[in-house]
């Protein structure tokens, strides 16, 4: 208890100051400063991280590993999310659960755990001219693995995510009957 208190008093006596005058300090320098506390902190945290974001490019076109991963996440991972949303399938009676937004689940390749995080970005306040506006938040995917794991993540699992991901959507979709009546009533 003593040391915990001990290391937020030590906390707290760099953070007051720098808050006090970091208006004051030149961005050239504070820019020196944060890039110099993330080199430090990079060799520090063991972590690696991937983000896969729901659109990219300029127009917006979404992304297929996105949309595998959110397929692959809500059929293996679903169970341990204490967060699911709701939706009903276009053309179905069946709600699809997905993981909600803010959520935290974890999933184990070979061995290796690794943690996936969903995020929003707000939208941007200001406004522009443009054919293709963009006035939704963002969603991305957040993975994290640690850094001895990077070839085996890289090489097999973002793989394994888009196999498991396309055989789900696959088999979540509805099959269709078509038939060559000239009617217009089916």
């Amino acid at each position: 208890m003593a040391a915990r208190r001990a290391l937020s008093g030590a906390i707290e006596s760099v953070l007051i100051p720098l808050v006090m005058v970091k208006d004051h300090i030149p961005f050239p320098l504070m820019d020196f400063f944060s890039t110099m506390f993330r080199k430090v902190l990079s060799v520090a945290y063991p972590y690696n991280e991937i983000t896969i974001n729901e659109y990219r490019g300029q127009y917006m076109q979404r992304d297929e590993l996105y949309t595998a991963a959110e397929a692959y996440l809500s059929s293996a991972c679903s169970s341990r999310a204490r967060k699911l949303k709701a939706e009903l399938g276009k053309d179905s009676d069946m709600p699809v659960l997905t993981i909600d937004d803010d959520e935290e689940v974890t999933d184990t390749f070979k061995g290796t755990r690794v943690w996936w995080y969903t995020r929003k970005r707000p939208a941007a306040s200001f406004s522009s001219i443009t054919f293709y506006p963009k006035n939704e938040d963002s969603k991305y995917y957040r993975l994290s693995f640690h850094k001895r794991r990077r070839k085996l993540i890289e090489d097999e699992y973002l793989k394994h995510i888009l196999q498991e991901g396309r055989g789900a959507t696959m088999h979540k979709r509805q099959q269709r009957l078509f038939t060559n009546n000239p009617s217009s009533h089916y």
